[in-house]
């Protein structure tokens, strides 16, 4: 039992994260591998939860380590936008559902996710009490929303999860103080059960 423990705390020292069922269906599946911050400054003043992503639609690998990083709490409020009623699939997501960066930027009332153009985009469509995912390759698979909705918080949850473990964020060095509270509102308002 010494070892297990040791194995559990290596693994959540070191930003890996321990796979949940929830996180898990024999049709679709993301997860985060691993957790960093891209400033060198152990992220007060980076924004952005960036990572390694799990990603399997179907028998489709979309994501794994080999991948490289991606902006993780981008694709946390992407997901949870996606949970919203009447999605359209456009809503809200920028080019992406799994962005390579995303900036928080505010008109005030919105938050919007910009970035460049390297991202992972697949096609989501509401049926009735189900969802399809579609890849740009042709890969389809429909899950209960239910089940989609499970593995949507269980991320958004790991994603928080590390920006509570880390150090607080100094806003006044970042400029989008505005941009931050909005996003974080946005969040947790989706994140209601």
């Amino acid at each position: 039992m010494t070892q297990l423990k040791f194995i559990v705390f290596f693994l959540l020292t070191f930003g890996y994260t321990i796979i949940s069922n929830a996180q898990m269906n024999s049709d679709f599946e993301i997860r985060p591998l691993k957790f960093n911050w891209i400033k060198h400054d152990e992220g007060e003043t980076d924004l952005c939860a960036h990572g390694l992503l799990y990603l399997r639609i179907g028998n489709e690998m979309l994501s794994e380590e080999k991948d490289g990083e991606w902006t993780l709490s981008a694709v946390a409020l992407n997901l949870l936008r996606s949970l919203k009623p009447g999605y359209s699939g456009e809503d809200q997501i920028e080019d992406f559902i799994v962005p390579c960066c995303g900036k928080p930027y505010t008109d005030g009332t919105n938050v919007r996710l910009l970035g460049c153009n390297q991202g992972i985009y697949w096609e989501m469509t509401r049926e009735g009490k189900n969802i399809r995912h579609k890849t740009p390759a042709g890969t389809e698979v429909v899950i209960s929303l239910e089940d989609y909705k499970k593995i949507v918080f269980a991320f958004a949850d790991e994603v928080e999860n590390f920006y509570k473990k880390s150090k607080p964020k100094d806003l006044s060095r970042t400029g989008y103080t505005e941009a931050w509270r909005l996003m974080w509102k946005e969040w947790h308002e989706l994140r209601q059960p």
